[in-house]
């Protein structure tokens, strides 16, 4: 891996491993395979990615085998994951999806759940993807994670919405308010605080309160100073819910936060980009 050459990785594991291997040792290959597989990610290697997925095959077995157990179920799971989330990236939705749903099996986590539902939402499976947002409101329930929840939730509204079942998407979005206004107030550090106005923001956003949205998003920038990745969320969503009010003074602001902020440079292109957006609406 160290040396550029993360899909050797398996070809030297599995004649070490033989056919009866020691279980940690079968342990730490897979850890070494996750290793490989972040090193592609990073690259954007797709072609490489689904080589080393191919050659570990022999190990993945081994790890799968009856008397294997579910002990390394959910390592098995991060590596289809990990080469789920490089195919996604890609664009390659078709092969992303068969290998979520296979992550699903061995580690149905919010994170994997998520990206299934992105990416079956992208191909058109509405009923899959509701499928998965159901998962996700489970587990998130199951955890008291209520901005996950509330967010799960105003994606079944948007779907439920665009397959015609209003009853659906009403109930759908009242759940997500209420689980949006407990998640402000349980939530006790900046992350947490910044991610549940954030959320709230939406939600109010889509019942039509607009200057509400705005005074919630206006908080989630506030407190996201903390932490980066928070900062430019809610800044990349302020300057979102200005291009889709056509609000040219909200767009200037959103820029102007992200200069301050120091949002990434890669960011600041979106927000440049929906500024100009606006600005050309208005002329």
């Amino acid at each position: 891996v160290e040396y550029g050459m993360p899909e050797a990785v398996p070809h030297l594991l599995i004649p070490a491993l033989g056919k009866n291997p020691n279980p940690d040792a079968l342990g730490f290959s897979l850890e070494l395979i996750e290793h490989a597989m972040l090193a592609c990610g990073q690259v954007s290697e797709v072609n490489g990615s689904r080589q080393l997925y191919l050659s570990a095959n022999p190990i993945l077995a081994l790890a799968e085998a009856p008397r294997a157990g579910t002990r390394y179920q959910p390592k098995v799971a991060r590596l289809r994951f990990l080469l789920g989330a490089i195919e996604t990236r890609a664009g390659n939705l078709a092969e992303a999806a068969g290998l979520l749903q296979l992550a699903t099996k061995g580690e149905p986590n919010l994170e994997t759940w998520s990206l299934l539902m992105q990416v079956q939402r992208q191909l058109g499976d509405v009923p899959g993807a509701l499928g998965s947002l159901a998962r996700q409101v489970e587990l998130s329930r199951e955890k008291a994670n209520y901005a996950a929840e509330a967010e799960a939730l105003i994606s079944t509204f948007e779907l439920e919405q665009q397959a015609g079942q209003a009853q659906a998407a009403a109930t759908a979005l009242d759940r997500a308010l209420k689980l949006a206004l407990q998640g402000r107030q349980s939530a006790r550090t900046p992350v947490e605080q910044s991610r549940a106005e954030r959320t709230l923001a939406r939600v109010l956003e889509l019942f039509g309160n607009r200057a509400g949205a705005v005074r919630a998003l206006s908080r989630a920038v506030e407190t996201g100073r903390a932490d980066s990745g928070q900062f430019t969320s809610s800044v990349l969503e302020s300057s979102r819910m200005a291009l889709t009010a056509g609000d040219l003074n909200a767009g200037r602001v959103a820029v102007r936060e992200a200069k301050s902020g120091g949002v990434a440079p890669e960011d600041e292109v979106y927000l440049g980009t929906w500024l100009r957006i606006i600005e050309r609406q208005k002329h």
